[in-house]
Order: structure tokens, then sequence, then C-alpha cells
């Protein structure tokens, strides 16, 4: 592992320095909101955004996914994208979300167009100073910070930035632009003391939303199973889907086949879909294993908190808060985790 000192006024002609030779995405304005896309100049990427409304992880898994071309005569080709990418300035909790999907869709059958996209990509991050609003949860989590899944990250030190690289690409990347343009100087300094008052002052202005231990929660969502909680959550949901497409570890989807018009040919693409979704459960015979929303919406937590646990041995939420803005119902996870404790016997 190596530390370089980035001094903040040279952060753009870093960005443009990498502009030169990869595609490169980030969080830009949005009105009074970001996103995370493709981003063009250097001018355009924010580092001091709060959430983006699509996750940094869309980018490998995009909507409307072409995945497939085909012919009249039974003749198909695969479509990949591989070109190598560079996401700028990840907050730790997608970090955490990308390493999520990359554990699942690698998990055999692998999705080769996720791995594809993935492949050879540079993610780096960036750590949050404050929360990016009231409406997460990664500091119960501890989704506030990073260890790995990462290939650089920025820590704020006022005037600079202290970049950490952990990766042979990370390196790659600094010693790239340190030897070429002297953006980076190796930090002298005791790496480790910083760290440590870093995430002391975080938990200072950091604050717990849960009344208790995360740990607790999978025991707790399983008691609550036949719980009234959930035909009462059921009762305000319009069943949109929003809080799935702004997740970053939602990873169902919908295929379907595109025909030219001029019946020479067609395409394959994938779609994201969602568990809220009226239709989601329904198989070809007619029923509809998941009818009502009461039963929609605790799949969807129970996948999150109980299956995910139990599978893969990691919570598939990771606290970004993203359902809670986005339902227009006004449904929290938090008030939600919160009343399954209050009703634990």
């Amino acid at each position: 592992m190596k530390i370089y000192f980035l001094p903040k006024d040279k952060v753009k002609l870093l960005v443009e320095s990498v502009l030169d030779e990869f595609q490169v995405f980030g969080a830009k304005a949005k009105e009074m909101k970001f996103e995370f896309g493709k981003i063009d100049t250097a001018a355009e990427l924010r580092l001091d955004y709060n959430t983006t409304i699509l996750p940094p992880v869309k980018t490998f898994f995009p909507n409307d996914e072409k995945i497939l071309e085909f012919k009249p005569n039974g003749q198909t080709t695969s479509v990949h994208e591989n070109s190598k990418k560079v996401l700028f300035g990840v907050h730790p909790c997608d970090i955490h979300a990308i390493e999520m999907m990359d554990n699942i869709f690698s998990t055999p059958p692998e999705d080769k167009h996720y791995l594809e996209r993935r492949k050879d990509s540079i993610i780096i991050g960036i750590n949050c100073n404050t929360p990016c609003s009231d409406k997460i949860l990664c500091y119960d989590k501890g989704t506030y910070k990073a260890d790995s899944g990462f290939d650089l990250m920025f820590w704020d030190n006022g005037e600079s930035y202290l970049v950490e690289v952990v990766t042979s690409l990370g390196n790659f990347l600094a010693s790239k632009f340190s030897y070429f343009f002297n953006f980076f100087t190796e930090y002298s300094g005791d790496f480790h003391e910083f760290k440590s008052e870093y995430h002391k002052r975080q938990d200072f202005v950091f604050e717990k939303k849960l009344t208790r231990k995360i740990s607790e929660l999978p025991e707790a969502m399983r008691q609550s199973y036949e719980s009234e909680l959930w035909h009462e959550v059921g009762a305000k949901c319009l069943s949109c889907g929003s809080c799935n497409i702004v997740c970053p570890t939602c990873y169902c989807f919908d295929v379907k086949d595109v025909v030219d018009i001029d019946l020479a040919g067609g395409h394959r693409c994938r779609n994201w879909d969602s568990c809220q979704n009226l239709d989601f459960a329904c198989v070809g015979s007619g029923e509809n294993f998941r009818e009502k929303s009461s039963q929609r919406n605790r799949h969807r937590v129970f996948k999150k908190e109980v299956y995910l646990p139990q599978n893969k041995g990691y919570s598939g939420c990771v606290g970004c808060g993203r359902c809670n803005t986005a339902c227009i119902a006004g449904i929290s996870l938090i008030d939600i985790y919160n009343n399954v404790f209050s009703e634990e016997v």
C-alpha cells in the first residue's frame, strides 16, 4: 500500500489527464440533485456531492442493455462492452454495493455482460466527512467506511487529499500521473494515525438510526413474518418500483426480444425489474405468488436482511438511503427496521 499527497488545486488537472485515456464516470450536478454518469470535462465532476440519484454500480449494470443480436436464419451475436472505465469519487457505501454485485454476478452461472463491463475498471473512492442525509443507515451498517473494493481512496485533509493506493491498477494510475505530471508526491506522515483521527471525527458527526444492533436484525425480521406491520406498509405502497430502481444492490431484470421493423434482424435486451411490481411473481399458468402489496414489501426487505445474510453471509442493504428518498409514499427502511425491533418478543 502506498500513500500519496495530492493538493486539491491539482484535482482538475488530474481529471483532465485521466479523461485523455479513459472513459470517466462520476457525480455531476442535475438541477438540485446529483447524477452519476459519464464525465466529458473535468469541470463536470463534483466530489462534494451527497448521494446520486442512481448508484455508480449502474455503470456496469445499465438499463435497456443490448446483450444479443439475431438474424432470421438463426445466427446470433453476443454483444459486449469492455472499454476500460474509471469511476471517480465513489462513496464507501457504493463501494460496498459494487463489491456485493461483483460477488453476485460472478457466482455461477456468471453474468458475462456485467463482468466484461467491470473488467479492468478502476474505482477511485472518496470518504465522506459528513452524513449525506438524514435518510441513511450507513453508520449502523458499517458501510460509511471501506477497507477494500477500490483501487485508490481519497481522504480529505483540508487543502489536500491523501490518496491511498491498494491495488496494482491503482498503483499503475498513480505512478503514471505522478511520473509524467507530478500530481502526486509520496506522503511522509503517519497514515495510520491520520486514518484513526479521521474515523474519530466521523464518529462524532455520524449517528445511529436504529434502536438495536444491526446484527440482531435478521432474527428480528424472521419473527416479524406474520406481523401486521407488512399490511400497514403494503397499504401505503403504490407498487411503483422506485425503491428497487435506485437501489445499488437490486439485480432483478427482465429480458425481451426486439425485432427490427424491416424484419431483417433484431436484438435481445434486458431491463431492470422490480419485485414491487404487481406482476413480478406471476407465472405462466396465471397464479401470482405475491399478489398483495404487503407480501411484496415483506419479500423485498426479507431478501435484503434475511435471505442474503443466510445464503451469502452479508446484508443486501448498504444503507445509502436512496430507497427512503425515492419513495413518494414515505416508506422508510429505518422505520421498518425499528418497528420490527420494537415488536420482537
